[in-house]
C-alpha cells in the first residue's frame, strides 16, 4: 500500500477537527483500520475523544508527546489520524513520514498560524511536505468575511505577542478575523 500524507490547517472555528472527524468516518465504512490522537493539551472538551464545534465527534487517544503517540501506534493500523498536531514537538513530522513510507495513511489537523500570525510549531514541515493540502477559512467574527487569522483576546483588547504561544481556548479566549479585521498588538503593548 502507498502512503500518503495530507494536512488539514486553516485558523480557529474554520472546522478543522470536523474535517478530520469526517475522513475518519469515511476511512471506517471502507473498512480501514483507523487510529485517531490527539494532544493532551486539548481539554476544552472530552479526554479520549475528537470534538468538533457543532458536536460531531471520534474516539481517540490523547498523547502528551511524540514518543507517546508512537509507543501508542498499533503495527495493523492503516491510518493514522492526528489532531491539533501544532501542540507537538518537531519530531512529529519525522514520526509522520516514517508511518507514510511504511505505507500508511497519515492525516493531520492543526493551526497553520499561532495568535501572533506566525507559522505554528511543525506545521511548515508538513504544509511543505504533504500529499494534499486542505486550507480552510471560517467567517470573521467582526465583519463575516472568510477568517485567516486566530485573534486571541485578552482582557476585550488583542491580545500583546508576548504572551505565551499556547494558551488553550474556544470562544472564551479566539476570535476568527478576517485579513482586515485582524489586529495585530504592538510590542509596546505589555510594557510598563
Amino acid at each position: 500500500m502507498l502512503g500518503s500524507l495530507e494536512v488539514i490547517c486553516g485558523p480557529m472555528f474554520s472546522g478543522k477537527t470536523l474535517a478530520l472527524i469526517e475522513h475518519i468516518k469515511k476511512w471506517q465504512s471502507c473498512g480501514l483500520k483507523v487510529q485517531t490522537f490527539k494532544h493532551a493539551l486539548d481539554v476544552r472538551f472530552a479526554p479520549q475523544k475528537l470534538v468538533a464545534h457543532n458536536g460531531e465527534s471520534a474516539d481517540a487517544v490523547a498523547v502528551s508527546s511524540s514518543c507517546d503517540l508512537l509507543e501508542s501506534i498499533e503495527q495493523d493500523a492503516q491510518v493514522i489520524a492526528i489532531d491539533e498536531i501544532q501542540f507537538f514537538d518537531n519530531t512529529i513530522f519525522e514520526i509522520c513520514t516514517a508511518l507514510v513510507r511504511q505505507g500508511k495513511q497519515v492525516v493531520v489537523a492543526g493551526l497553520d498560524l499561532d495568535f501572533r500570525g506566525e507559522i505554528f510549531g511543525a506545521m511548515a514541515l508538513f504544509l511543505a511536505s504533504a500529499d494534499i493540502v486542505c486550507k480552510l477559512s471560517g467567517s470573521c467574527n467582526v465583519c463575516g468575511k472568510k477568517s485567516r487569522f486566530s485573534q486571541r483576546i485578552t482582557n476585550d483588547q488583542p491580545a500583546c505577542r508576548y504572551e505565551p504561544q499556547v494558551i488553550v481556548g474556544a470562544h472564551d479566549r479566539y476570535e476568527a478575523r478576517c485579513w482586515n479585521c485582524y489586529e495585530f498588538s504592538g510590542e509596546d503593548c505589555c510594557q510598563n
